[in-house]
């Protein structure tokens, strides 16, 4: 995981994702650290512009996740899915977001995007 996170702040994005995958293909991640690499794979996708695989990569870490963390993994994936031309696919899972956590603490900066979006 450490090792993920240094090359992704180094802008070694291709690195970085080939750290948090060797971590996930351990199978010893337990606990947190399941959802941490999966976000970090989807982190790093996003900063080398793979927009659909980090879409992709921030769904699986949402199945890894808790409460916010869940929330923001989802929030995620429908960023990578507006940057990807997916703006529809995007906007439904804001949707969905907000319905499932009216009282998430993104709720502003969800209603902003989706407002951007119409």
């Amino acid at each position: 995981y450490y090792l993920g996170c240094i090359a992704f702040f180094r802008g070694e994005y291709d690195r970085a994702a080939m750290q948090f995958r060797a971590g996930i293909a351990t199978g010893k991640a337990s606990g947190i650290v399941e959802y941490l690499l999966r976000d970090g794979v989807g982190r790093a996708l996003e900063g080398k512009g793979d927009f659909a695989g980090a879409a992709s990569a921030y769904r699986e870490a949402a199945g890894f996740a808790q409460s916010e963390m869940k929330t923001q993994s989802l929030l995620g994936e429908a960023r990578c899915l507006a940057l990807s031309g997916k703006k529809a696919e995007s906007a439904a899972l804001y949707r969905q977001i907000l319905k499932d956590n009216p009282e998430s603490r993104s709720r502003n900066l969800i209603e902003i995007q989706l407002a951007q979006m119409e």
